[in-house]
Formats: C-alpha cells, structure tokens, sequence
C-alpha cells in the first residue's frame, strides 16, 4: 500500500500542536510499519525546507519536496482543483492529512483528514483578519466532504464535527493523540540547574506555556496572578510564540507593575521544556476552547501540579488530574494558585494522578489506530 501524507505543517517556524501532531504521527508509522511505502508531499518556495527535508529517514519513506509559489499553488488547488498531490507523488492508495489546507486529490483514491478544533467556526473573533479570511477560503465544509473518514483528536471535538459540518457518524473516528516519551524523564539536576540558568528562572514560579493569543487566556493568568502574588514572592512565567498580543500583554504587565515578578520567554526549543515544567511549581492553562490540548499534559507527564479551564476538551483530557476551573472566572483562578501552592498534599495528589492520567495517550497507540483506519479503507 502506498501512503501519501501532507508534511507542510512541519514547515512552520515555531512548532505547534499541529506540527507536533504531524512529526509524531508520521515518525510512530513509520516505527510500527515497515510493510507500506510512505511519500511525503512538502511545498514551500523559499523558506524552511530544512524543517523537513531530513527529518524522516526510514527506508519506506519518501520525501517529495516542490517548489511552488504558496499562494499560485493555493489559488490552483482552490480554483483549478489541480494538480492533482497523488499524482504528482507518483500514485497512491491513501492520502492523509494531518490538517486542514488547500488541497486537490484524485476522487479514486481513498483520503483521511485530521481536524484538530473549530475554533475557527465557533470562535473567529480570537483569529486575525488574515487567519479567518484564511479559514474561509480554505472552506472546511466543503472540504471534508471528499474525505472518506474524519480523525477527531477528542470526543470533544468530534462532536463539534457531526454538529458544525453536519457529517455521518460513521465517518468520524475520535484518535486520541500522545505525548512525547521525554516528557517522561525525571531529569537530572544538572539539566534543570542549566535551564534555570539559560533562562534566568526564580526559584518559585508559576508556568504558562501558551502562544500569545487571545484564546489562550493569557490575560486572566496575569490578573489572577496579581491578585494571589500580593503576599508572597512567586513569580509568573509566560513561554510562548506571540501572534498578535504580545505588545497588549507587555502592557498589562507593566500597568499593573509586574515587571519584576512576570517573564515573558517567548518560544522555547521543545528540548528544554521538560526541565521547565520539572522546575515549575505548578503549570496553568486555562484556555477557552482547545481541540485536544498538549501542553496540560505534557506537564503532567512531567509531575507537575496542572490547573486547567473545564472548557472544551479539557476536562475530558485531564479528568480528575488536574484542578478545572472557570476561564471566565478570576477569583477561581485566584483561589486554585492558592490551593495548590499551599497545599503540598494536594499538589503531590495532583502530580500523582497526573503521571497515571498522562500515561493513557501514547504516540504508539495513536500510530496503531491511524495505521488500522488506513488498513480498514484499503484492504
């Protein structure tokens, strides 16, 4: 059986959950499944080949890297409805995509496509003007409909699918996806102490590991914070790529007299994030809406204590693992700082059944269960 898979999610600069999602599902396939041919369709007309290029070195996989014009490449697979990806990879059985894009793929062949969130659809006010006209274009509807089955990376958001973009039920299969092994590691202190020091952390801090952006609730991390740090000496620390509000932020922080106690890092290699969320003493996420969520977990898998938001799929990720509250509600946020950081007991629960809850979602299984759908389509 030959596979065809789309790789441009890789080409982003600062990896996301879809890249995340797409290096890990690709690499775990190949690891279980020597049988099957795999070509990888990557586009990009000047920038960050590299990201791809070399990543995937098995013996049954294919990188076929173009170099077309984005946007003319777009706008044919848009209009024209050509060129056709199988063909141009040479012929396939199967073609997967790990996300949403401009795509043009032969009806004859089987088609699977990851959808990861309609926050889009259910909330385009937390997207730029260029982001929804993007959505809009891409017109996720009518795309989904030539795809033979819908992977859905939470119950939560396969719901959504059959309510939003009115498909079959049978069409729509929930694949948890997993979280990286290194989250797993205990560390040492070494690697911890040159974290510290690489990012001059304090000794106690909270972490936020979020992008800057108005879904990721940012803004009420820092109020709470504010709040709860009036008598004590934690810090917030703030890791993430900023699209779109990082000046907003920095002017809260500042308005608010923070300066000293808040850290804003940016986007941070993904090596250097399990010894970051080891030295935390305790992790906050409290977004509004996510399809699946990596970061809670990935924290989990690490031992630190999470609280979340109970919104979307959250709650269904984190179970009774993490302290859920209301994304809308500060004082709650106020409170669970409190609960959590002066209550070792309680924190100790939380890490505890935080390492039993993250240990349900492996990349392997994810793997498994994509290969079997493959298999069910084809065989």
């Amino acid at each position: 059986m030959k596979i065809g898979i789309d790789v441009r999610p890789l080409l982003e600069k600062d990896a996301g959950g879809i890249s995340v999602y797409t290096e890990k599902i690709i690499a775990n396939l190949l690891r279980i499944d020597t049988q099957n041919e795999y070509l990888l369709f990557s586009n990009s007309y000047k920038k960050n080949k590299s990201n791809v290029e070399n990543r995937f070195s098995e013996s049954n996989a294919e990188m076929k890297s173009f170099s077309y014009p984005n946007k003319f490449l777009n706008a044919s697979f848009r209009f024209l409805n050509k060129p056709k990806i199988d063909r141009i990879l040479g012929g396939v059985d199967i073609f997967f995509a790990p996300n949403i894009n401009f795509l043009a793929i032969s009806s004859k062949i089987k088609k699977v496509i990851s959808l990861h969130d309609l926050s889009f659809l259910l909330y385009p006010n937390f997207y730029s003007t260029k982001g929804r006209f993007w959505h809009k274009a891409i017109n996720v509807k009518k795309l989904v409909e030539q795809f033979d089955r819908i992977i859905a990376v939470s119950e939560h958001t396969r719901n959504d699918i059959l309510d939003i973009l009115n498909v079959d039920d049978d069409k729509v299969v929930k694949i948890y996806p997993g979280v990286d092994s290194q989250f797993y590691s205990n560390g040492d202190d070494e690697t911890r102490n040159s974290i510290r020091m690489k990012y001059n952390l304090p000794k106690n801090f909270i972490l936020s590991l979020a992008a800057l952006e108005p879904r990721k609730n940012i803004e009420m991390v820092i109020e709470a914070f504010e709040k709860f740090n009036s008598n004590c000496d934690t810090h917030l620390v703030l890791v993430g790529a900023a699209l779109g509000s990082e000046q907003q932020i920095n002017k809260l922080i500042s308005e608010k007299g923070l300066d000293e106690h808040i850290h804003l890092l940016g986007y941070i290699p993904t090596k250097d994030k399990p010894a970051l969320y080891q030295l935390a003493d305790c992790f906050v996420y409290p977004s509004f809406y996510e399809g699946f969520g990596f970061p809670p977990l990935e924290a989990m898998s690490s031992g630190t204590p999470v609280i979340a938001s109970y919104s979307s799929s959250l709650a269904e990720i984190c179970g009774n693992s993490a302290l859920l509250i209301d994304p809308h509600n500060v004082e709650e946020l106020v409170e669970a700082f409190r609960h959590v950081l002066n209550n070792k007991e309680y924190a100790e629960g939380l890490s505890q059944r935080g390492k039993n809850q993250s240990a349900k979602f492996t990349w392997e299984n994810s793997a498994k269960e994509t290969l079997n759908l493959f298999q069910s389509l084809v065989l």
